[in-house]
């Protein structure tokens, strides 16, 4: 039974890759926000996967201006500390969703996927992860059933 916080995220990581089995040798992307769904997910990755096989792509949303740019910063050093590779990207999202008449969170997960799929692609990764808290899920299922 686990014990500490980390235990926990390494039982469920463990527990969802052996009900969806996934080459433990492949390349895979981690989307990385900063956050610690998201860091949480990444010390998984780079733990089951090996450092190596592990991308972290961090999408610099440009919404929350010097935050935003200090997440970007946290998720770079992070991943050279943990010797794992590092992508990013920033874009004007508020820009992106004007011009698309969409809403601001509709335009950040278009661009943010768009960016995911890229790096994925790039380094033939056979998986995306991304990591989201119980709140995150919740608002998934309303936009989804509002859409």
């Amino acid at each position: 039974m686990p014990k500490k916080n980390v235990d926990c995220v390494r039982v469920s990581f463990e527990g969802f890759f052996s009900r969806y089995p996934v080459d433990r040798s492949t390349a895979i992307v981690v989307a990385l926000s900063g956050g610690s769904d998201s860091v949480a997910l990444l010390l998984s990755a780079a733990d089951y996967f090996g450092k190596e096989n592990v991308t972290a792509a961090h999408f610099n949303h440009r919404l929350r201006g010097d935050e935003s740019d200090t997440d970007a910063r946290f998720c770079e050093e992070l991943c050279k500390k943990l010797g794992v590779r590092f992508e990013s990207k920033e874009e004007d999202v508020l820009a992106f969703s004007k011009e698309r008449k969409t809403g601001i969170e509709d335009a950040a997960r278009t661009l943010r996927y768009a960016f995911l799929k890229t790096i994925a692609s790039r380094i033939g990764a056979s998986c995306i992860l991304t990591g989201h808290t119980a709140d995150d899920l919740a608002e998934t299922v309303l936009a989804n059933f509002l859409r």
